[in-house]
């Protein structure tokens, strides 16, 4: 059998063929594995959303329940022509205000989760809105320590930006 008459080339050209497609299918398949997020990012990302759920509700118990004793809050805003003011607050010294309804919502395809080990990142572009009122975007920056069965935040920074948002999802 030769290639210049195609005597059996047509075999050998399927079963390679086939072997490709496999190949090819089965990167795809683990290329989304990949992509998947790991249960520990799972479980960051909940509670982040537990955090805002927490805010909506106006839940001071469940909301300081999910801090380690001792977190902080750091919120910085830039006013155009003056320096950057940030604000710094215990965890413990936080309160809602009554009839201020806060639904925050995190954008989910642009937020980042690192993990090293017991100590996690979840840097998150957020927008927030007041009584049904788009206030602010921004973005939070929530520091988490594991201990021996869950993880809790230490910090969370955040920036308060009013120019240039592009809300997304409407709560």
């Amino acid at each position: 059998m030769d290639a210049v008459h195609g005597h059996g080339v047509t075999e050998q050209n399927a079963g390679y063929k086939r072997g490709l497609l496999a190949f090819l299918l089965l990167i795809l398949c683990l290329g989304d594995l990949s992509a998947q997020p790991s249960e520990s990012e799972e479980q960051l990302l909940k509670l982040v959303d537990d955090v805002f759920r927490a805010m909506e509700a106006q839940d001071t118990i469940a909301f300081r329940e999910m801090f380690v004793p001792g977190a902080q809050l750091f919120a910085t805003r830039t006013v155009p022509g003056n320096a950057p003011a940030v604000r710094a607050l215990a965890v413990s010294d936080y309160r809602f205000r009554p009839g201020q309804i806060v639904r925050e919502r995190m954008r989910r395809e642009t937020t980042r989760v690192i993990i090293e080990r017991n100590i996690a990142v979840v840097w998150a572009p957020y927008d927030l809105w007041i009584n049904n009122r788009f206030s602010h975007c921004g973005i939070d920056v929530f520091t988490f320590l594991k201990n021996e069965t869950e993880w809790k935040i230490v910090s969370l920074a955040y920036t308060i930006e009013q120019e240039g948002c592009q809300p997304g999802r409407r709560p």
